[in-house]
């Protein structure tokens, strides 16, 4: 669907970011689409290795137990787009997609960015991907969770301005 948009556009190339689903979109793109993206960004991205998949539900129990307060709301508004059945049924393609093996195949630039106190997918994951993608440069927040643009917008923004600048 984003590269026929952005076909539709007259959009010929772009700097894809995408955060934990959408990271997995994003790299998607880049696999399937490698002219399409000129810099990829994936920030916690559910992309799982070989044999992960299955631990995610119970990491998203815990994770939400943990949630930030202050992000409750963003997430409320987000979700009002989507059902809930539309939100599993997107996880579960996520977890049949054989993705991590085709990362290889990523050719754009890429930072992977991570927090260390990521209760939903370990920052151990962000290694396994920066290993996977040749080039790629992986960045690991300190005391920050699954999602470092709102957890340490000033240190993301910082990070990935400069990665895209650069």
């Amino acid at each position: 669907m984003i590269a026929n948009w952005m076909k539709s556009i007259g959009l010929s190339r772009a700097a894809v970011v995408g955060h934990s689903m959408g990271g997995f979109i994003a790299a998607a793109l880049a696999v399937n689409h490698p002219q399409l993206v000129s810099k990829l960004a994936l920030v916690s991205a559910a992309i799982f290795p070989p044999g992960r998949a299955h631990l995610w539900p119970r990491k998203l129990l815990r994770w939400m137990v943990n949630f930030p307060p202050d992000l409750v709301p963003v997430v409320f508004r987000d979700a009002w787009w989507i059902t809930p059945a539309e939100l599993w049924r997107a996880a579960h393609d996520i977890f049949a997609a054989d993705l991590f093996p085709k990362l290889s195949q990523i050719k754009s630039r890429t930072l992977i960015v991570w927090g260390d106190e990521d209760g939903l997918l370990p920052s151990d994951i962000g290694h396994e991907l920066q290993a996977a993608i040749k080039g790629a440069d992986l960045c690991v927040f300190d005391n920050v969770g699954h999602c470092p643009m709102w957890e340490a917008p000033e240190q993301f923004n910082s990070k990935v301005e400069h990665f895209l600048s650069d």
